[in-house]
């Protein structure tokens, strides 16, 4: 009777225990399974709230327009398959006005170069909505063909006048999207000033027909 008891207590002893190693490595579990906030480390898009992780950087990222919408310490990168911008850190990249090569050389992915010079070095850039956002030197904040209706910063002072020089992306590393060419928009064509047409002249008054009536003396009576 005795030993039935003592087989009973030991073995309820053993069945709490691994209750409650179950029940920690639940709880364990679940903070692993915790989407991490944007600007956290990661390495998959799991790990992420935003089921989004840049690879430059290895953060939690999101959609971005301009610098501006990451904070100071990120900038707004064009995605490598060209399906929009993401918030990633600028690394040791080069920024908006160095000289590249290639997109990827740059801390925006976005490297122009004059066209008819692909063999020579171009410049980064990046998206902007002002000349503000620019840094000098690349003072123009222009729309281009290939940037849809965002606009990028080119060489040239904000006040400048005259057509902005040509340029064409920069060499896009193997399994990038490629981007079409670079154009400068075309100068929108001013309306003529007319001078207001003069009024028609009024009709002159119709001739009066003489009458050729003769007077015949009244009768005697």
């Amino acid at each position: 009777m005795n030993a039935t008891l003592r087989v009973q207590k030991v073995g309820g002893g053993v069945m709490a225990v691994v209750m409650a190693a179950l029940m920690m490595a639940s709880l364990g579990g679940c903070g692993l399974l915790k989407k991490k906030e944007f600007g956290a480390t990661c390495s998959n898009n799991s790990q992420c709230v935003s089921l989004s992780c840049a690879h430059q950087g290895n953060i939690c990222t999101k959609s971005c327009t301009y610098d501006r919408d990451c904070g100071v310490d990120y900038v707004c990168r064009r995605k490598d398959d060209n399906t929009g911008n993401e918030c990633a850190k600028p690394m040791t990249l080069t920024a908006p006005g160095g000289s590249c090569m290639f997109t990827s050389d740059c801390q925006h992915n976005e490297c122009l170069k004059y066209v008819g010079k692909d063999d020579q070095p171009g410049i980064c850039s990046k998206y902007c909505a002002t000349p503000d956002d620019c840094p000098d030197g690349l003072k123009k904040c222009v729309q281009i063909s290939d940037s849809g209706l965002l606009k990028v910063c080119i060489p040239g002072k904000e006040d400048a006048s005259g057509n902005a020089p040509s340029f064409a992306p920069a060499a896009v590393p193997k399994g990038q999207a490629p981007r079409p060419a670079y154009k400068p928009p075309a100068p929108t064509p001013q309306p003529v000033a007319r001078p207001a047409p003069a009024p028609a002249p009024a009709p002159a008054p119709a001739p009066v027909a003489p009458t050729n009536r003769a007077i015949r003396p009244r009768p005697r009576r």
